[in-house]
């Protein structure tokens, strides 16, 4: 990623991966790590604003501890770490601002579409 890249971009594009890539076969994953996935975009995408943020939190609180395997609760991990690392460059990000980082560069390739 060096210094161009956005590390909440790649955090998305990883939690979106991982959205896609679960069995389906319990609520957390087939809905939770959606949804978490669409807020954590809607940041990155400056589309969101502070309550969004609040809202995320929730969302991994409510599928942490509640899948049938262990899958949602590696997602919610590495969201709610990326989000206390990247924490400057969400605030920057609900701000309307973008981070510090302008590069499109994807450090972590993920496969597009299911």
């Amino acid at each position: 990623m060096g210094t161009q890249g956005c590390g909440l971009a790649e955090a998305a594009a990883i939690a979106e991966f991982l959205a896609a890539e679960s069995a389906r076969q319990c609520g957390p994953c087939r809905f939770g790590l959606r949804a978490s996935a669409e807020a954590l975009t809607s940041i990155v995408d400056l589309r969101a604003r502070s309550a969004e943020v609040g809202r995320l939190a929730g969302m991994l609180g409510e599928v942490s501890g509640r899948g049938a395997c262990h899958h949602p609760d590696g997602a919610v991990r590495m969201i709610r770490s990326a989000m206390a690392t990247f924490a400057s460059d969400v605030h920057s990000h609900v701000a309307g601002s973008g981070c510090r980082h302008g590069g499109d560069d994807q450090f972590f390739p993920t496969p597009v579409g299911d």
